[in-house]
């Protein structure tokens, strides 16, 4: 069955024009209503408006003439960037056709075009923008409308709200894998984020935005985010894994913003104190490595309980381990000073996976031995300060023992 959508048509053409009408007439007789009268591009101060009764969702058909070497004239260009940010567009499908004189060998508008780079340029914020192939002239409208048609019955995912309205307040959109719901604000040509140097009272918005987008796994690397900033910003209760790395944030303003996280990662935040008192309840896994950390609070009164751990690259010399926290799994000691394991850890009993690389570590403890889960430890750059013997027998109780690179 045909699911009816409403449609707006919005020309850049002359008003006299005829072919919007017929190619409105074509979508009504495929079952998409027009509304009202054909819109056209306006330059004055109000663009151009959308008639009342017509639905803020309705997709938009843009008829715009296109020049003979497949280019928009700077006059139009202007229009269009005027209309542009004069509309509510967030969310809203937009099917662009092109008129101008074509042949049978000109017929169509290929992505390499100069007019398709500049839409795609001018609407970058848009994940609903079709540029449709096939020039309009008197013998295409129904062809046209078919293509529409097709697209609006295709079943595609809808353009999305918040994702379009997120685009547009970063200005270069973000990564977004929908079906993950994985939200990426990574800028790999630059090495930073996307969100460095953003404006404060932007920002507000942003993470506004975000939360609208209900992402379950969030990446904000390197956007030099301190807690000044965070605590101005919205909670997102959504993100279940945030990956925060080289910001300027600790974990309590972290885990005011996502409360909801079961996977954390504050590598290279400046920290000198880990604090887990204020740690979301459901964190299991928490990444830590390359701070400047000389000391670990948590108390009986945290309510999470890790089974990841990584402290790598800090400044402990001694860590003091909760007797009660004994879910850990894997947990990462290594590039630390210290010179023992906790001995509290002698009752971690689902302990697979440890890592004293580049610890002060010369002797391990007999009770390792003893761990049933224990599958493998990482002694590279101390395994020559480790007594043989000890090795041997990790080596024959099958634990595997990682060594530096040779």
């Amino acid at each position: 069955m045909t699911m009816s959508v409403d449609l707006q048509i919005v020309s850049g053409l002359s008003s006299a024009a005829a072919l919007p009408g017929v190619l409105g007439a074509h979508l009504e007789a495929l079952g998409h209503p027009v509304h009202q009268r054909i819109d056209t591009l306006d330059t004055g101060a109000a663009g151009c408006a959308r008639h009342p009764d017509t639905p803020s969702t309705a997709a938009i058909v843009l008829v715009l003439p296109i020049l003979g070497d497949n280019d928009l004239s700077d006059e139009h260009l202007l229009s269009l960037r005027h209309w542009r940010d004069t509309q509510s567009l967030a969310g809203r499908r937009i099917f662009v056709t092109l008129k101008g004189d074509r042949h049978v060998s000109d017929e169509f508008v290929s992505p390499h075009h100069p007019i398709h780079i500049k839409l795609r340029k001018l609407f970058y914020f848009l994940g609903g923008l079709k540029i449709l192939p096939i020039k309009l002239d008197s013998d295409t409208p129904a062809r046209i409308a078919s293509l529409i048609a097709a697209e609006l019955q295709a079943g595609s995912t809808a353009p999305c709200k918040a994702w379009d309205h997120l685009a547009q307040l970063t200005g270069r959109p973000p990564m977004w894998a929908p079906d993950r719901k994985l939200l990426d604000f990574d800028d790999e040509e630059n090495g930073s984020s996307l969100l460095l140097e953003t404006p404060r009272a932007r920002l507000n918005d942003i993470f506004h935005a975000i939360r609208a987008l209900t992402p379950r796994t969030l990446k904000l690397n390197r956007a030099r985010l301190c807690d000044s900033d965070m605590t101005r910003l919205p909670a997102i209760p959504s993100v279940l894994a945030a990956e925060l790395g080289s910001n300027c944030m600790s974990l309590q303003s972290a885990s005011t913003v996502f409360p909801g996280c079961k996977w954390l990662g504050l590598g290279a935040n400046s920290l000198q104190t880990l604090d887990l008192t204020a740690a979301p309840p459901g964190l299991d896994t928490l990444l830590v490595y390359k701070n400047s950390l000389r000391e670990l609070r948590w108390p009986a009164t945290a309510g999470c309980r890790l089974k990841h751990l990584s402290l790598y690259r800090n400044r402990f010399r001694h860590i003091d381990w909760p007797v009660d926290q004994l879910d850990i799994e894997r947990l990462n000691l290594g590039a630390n000073p210290v010179e023992a394991l906790p001995e509290q850890l002698a009752q971690a009993r689902h302990l697979r996976c440890l890592g004293i690389a580049r610890t002060h570590i010369r002797r391990l403890p007999d009770w390792l031995l003893e761990l049933p889960a224990l599958v493998e430890i990482d002694i590279s750059h101390i395994e020559d300060q480790l007594p043989p013997a000890q090795l041997g027998k990790l080596i024959d109780s099958g634990i595997t023992l990682i060594n530096k690179p040779r």
